[in-house]
């Protein structure tokens, strides 16, 4: 079964993101964005970049939570975090050794069949009365994003703060990928600390990469070996470990640093004010999320705080 409501509420995120992307950025900028850029505003903007997968994880504990409360026989919440792990506008890196072990590669050794989103996953084994109550209190339509009682928006709301600050975050990766000059993969500094650096010390622990590839690794020696949910194995945790410790010895993240201000310096500095306050919005939602996550809020003590 299909659940084309919560496609078509993922699908008008997307479209309103692009269009608002379009309205905020205004025209092309320069190919020369180099500034120097406070490492406080540079360390902002690649949080917010970075899109930390403990968001995604709360969130949807929240709406299992609230799913139950209505009746529905679902799992007790999502344990596991199963995001893709970047920094910057950069996919593959770590930030902590404890992340690379808890998260690993879930593109590649997490088998999808089963389905990948707990929610239509569970919506699937529903009679078809059921699913559309499943619809309507759980997923939710797009109607009134602010104030939508569906599991799913309340959820969003509360993570957030609001349905707009949701929004505003959710912008700011599409504003930066308009006024970037380039990636910053592409990047001399970046490219030479991942051919010299990174790449030797993966082979002193025995892998042969190309590039920031280590997920091959682990896609071709473990495959999809576990579900949605279970979380790396002894093999994928040293992968990772070692992959963190290679990038951390190659200074990767002081380079792409380095190198957003020479793609996107000029954006970051004239859009000062706004990405600060976004990334205090972000930091308070870090902040909700971990108290779910660590089960010192529950939707339960949410809804009675609310009444």
């Amino acid at each position: 079964m299909v659940n084309r409501r919560f496609n078509q509420r993922i699908a008008h995120v997307v479209v309103f993101t692009a269009i608002s992307a379009i309205l905020l950025c205004g025209c092309g900028y320069d190919d020369d964005q180099t500034a120097a850029v406070p490492q406080t505003l540079n360390n902002a903007v690649a949080d917010l970049l970075g899109r930390p997968t403990e968001l995604s994880q709360a969130k949807e504990m929240l709406t299992i939570q609230c799913a139950r409360e209505r009746g529905f026989n679902m799992p007790q919440t999502l344990t596991v975090n199963t995001g893709a792990e970047g920094y910057a506008d950069v996919r593959g890196v770590f930030r902590s050794r404890s992340e690379a072990e808890s998260v690993g590669y879930p593109s590649v050794t997490v088998n999808y069949d089963g389905g990948s989103d707990v929610l239509n996953a569970y919506q699937d084994t529903l009679n078809s009365e059921e699913s559309e109550r499943f619809d309507n209190e759980v997923q939710g339509v797009l109607d009134n994003p602010e104030t939508n009682s569906a599991c799913w928006f309340q959820a969003t709301r509360w993570i957030y703060g609001s349905w707009s600050n949701y929004t505003d975050w959710s912008h700011v990766s599409d504003e930066y990928g308009r006024s970037k000059s380039d990636t910053t993969l592409n990047d001399p500094d970046v490219v030479a600390a991942i051919r010299d650096e990174y790449m030797p010390c993966m082979a002193e622990y025995g892998y042969k990469v190309r590039g920031l590839r280590a997920y091959e690794i682990a896609q071709r020696e473990f495959g999809a070996y576990r579900m949605y949910n279970e979380p790396p194995d002894e093999r994928e945790k040293t992968l990772a470990r070692h992959d963190f410790d290679c990038q951390e010895r190659a200074g990767l993240m002081d380079k792409l640093d380095a190198a957003m201000q020479r793609t996107a310096g000029k954006w970051m500095l004239e859009n000062e004010a706004m990405l600060l306050e976004r990334h205090e919005l972000l930091e308070q939602a870090m902040d909700r999320a971990k108290q779910v996550i660590d089960g010192s809020v529950t939707y339960q003590t949410i809804s009675q705080q609310a009444q």
